[in-house]
């Protein structure tokens, strides 16, 4: 049977209002959640910052891009910030000041292209910061009434007091707090020691965010010439140099010729053919003599064998107990002078018979150089052996006995596992970050457990 026209034509109506219904429902809807002027509803300023008394079109923007913290826009290395920047230029031009440039960056530290890596700055006191951490190398003179820089890659990672971090991500006086307080939101912290040797270089300092992880600094000077003959131009370009370069352009590096590095690979070759004979030989003496499981190290040769002389008569004299010194000569003359003063010796002429039986006519002469690998393959024997060690050069006498110092277990600094001591000079040839003369195998004393 045919349904009734009545039917047909309440069906139709009732979906065209329907349909006119949800259209204007949905116009309104939109009208509603559109972006307004946020600068002139103060009902949208729920983004102002501490530092803002008025509101920011651009972190509303913002936010309802990337979610409130930004970590999008930060991974894409500030990619989208440039892209909501200029569409913000169309969108808020009433953000913009009578120059054409926003003026949410007025109050800040650091503008938005360097908000990548730069977000907010705060000093420390220098003595503070090293009393708070081990940084490894010597506290200067001064820092106790001079400060530090700490710049923060992420908000997240400022001070948790609002005020200094308020304080460190605007403009204005760049706040002081303690070492403490200034990492205690950073998951990791970078150091970068400089200084300016000669009042006369004009030095700057560049960070470059976003580029790479390294673990290194750079050098650029304006040097002219090669070698002995470099140079300072001012009016020169800025060029890479090396680490060995001084202030005044020389370059103090020396390429190692051909006969020097044949040389130390014939020294290496006996070293390593012969190491399991030398270990062997080596740790029978060592058992016998160890106190507590350490050995007093030194190596002479025979210009310097009347050093090891003073030493032996001076410590005998304080009455300090030599049992478990052991000397490397270097020569007969070393070996057999020291055994006739009771020292015990261990000398391995394959490895000694290179090396010079005359004294350094200076420092870091040829001469100075090989007695440098006696030094470097005595330490490594006795290491190698499972013993804690102190070396020392022959110059030098003790006060006090230093084995009481190393093996007090009850000492504030008891875990360390290396002891030594830094130079009153810095010779870039012969140092890293932290100079213990000749890359710590020098100087004297060294304690290694």
């Amino acid at each position: 049977k045919t349904p009734p026209t009545f039917d047909a034509v309440t069906w139709i109506i009732f979906l065209l209002l329907s349909c006119c219904m949800s259209f204007y429902a949905g116009v309104w809807m939109g009208w509603t959640i559109a972006p307004q002027d946020c600068n002139k509803d103060p009902s949208l300023r729920v983004l102002d910052r501490l530092d803002q008394s008025t509101p920011d079109c651009t972190d509303i923007c913002l936010n309802a891009v990337i979610g409130g913290t930004g970590e999008l826009a930060h991974k894409l290395d500030g990619k989208l910030d440039v892209i909501i920047e200029e569409a913000l230029k169309t969108k808020c031009p009433s953000n913009q000041g009578g120059n054409g440039a926003s003026d949410h960056s007025t109050n800040k530290r650091f503008s938005r292209s360097l908000s990548h890596f730069a977000n907010g700055l705060v000093s420390i006191n220098r003595k503070d910061l090293f009393n708070t951490y081990d940084l490894g190398v010597p506290m200067d003179a001064n820092a106790e009434s001079e400060d530090v820089l700490m710049l923060y890659d992420t908000k997240s990672a400022l001070p948790s007091d609002k005020e200094i971090a308020h304080a460190a991500e605007n403009g204005g006086e760049i706040p002081h707090t303690d070492a403490a307080s200034a990492t205690a939101n950073c998951d990791s912290m970078n150091v970068m020691f400089v200084k300016n040797t000669d009042p006369k270089l004009r030095q700057c300092m560049t960070i470059v965010g976003g580029q790479y992880r390294g673990y290194h600094i750079q050098r650029w000077m304006r040097v002219v010439g090669q070698g002995a003959h470099g140079k300072i131009d001012k009016n020169a370009p800025l060029r890479l140099t090396g680490r060995l370069t001084t202030t005044s352009g020389f370059d103090e590096f020396h390429y190692p010729s051909s006969n020097n590095v044949h040389q130390h690979q014939d020294i290496l070759l006996k070293y390593l053919t012969n190491l399991d004979d030398i270990k062997r030989d080596l740790g029978s003496i060592l058992k016998k003599i160890a106190i507590e499981n350490t050995i007093i190290v030194s190596t002479v040769n025979k210009g310097q064998s009347e050093l090891l002389m003073n030493f032996v008569c001076s410590s005998r004299s304080r009455g300090f107990d030599l049992g478990n010194f052991l000397v490397f000569p270097t020569d007969l003359f070393s070996k057999e002078l020291a055994e006739g003063m009771g020292i015990a010796t261990y000398y391995a002429e394959k490895l000694m018979d290179s090396i010079p039986t005359t004294e350094a006519a200076k420092y870091g002469d040829a001469t100075f150089g090989h007695v440098m690998m006696a030094k470097v393959i005595c330490v490594h024997l006795v290491s190698e052996l499972g013993y804690d060690l102190l070396f020392q050069d022959v110059d030098v006498i003790w006060f006090k006995d230093p084995m009481k110092f190393f093996h007090d277990s009850e000492s504030a600094i008891a875990n360390y596992d290396v002891y030594f001591q830094g130079k009153a000079f810095f010779l870039a040839q012969y140092c890293h970050q932290v100079e213990a003369n000749n890359n710590l195998l020098a100087t004297s004393p060294l304690f290694i457990r």
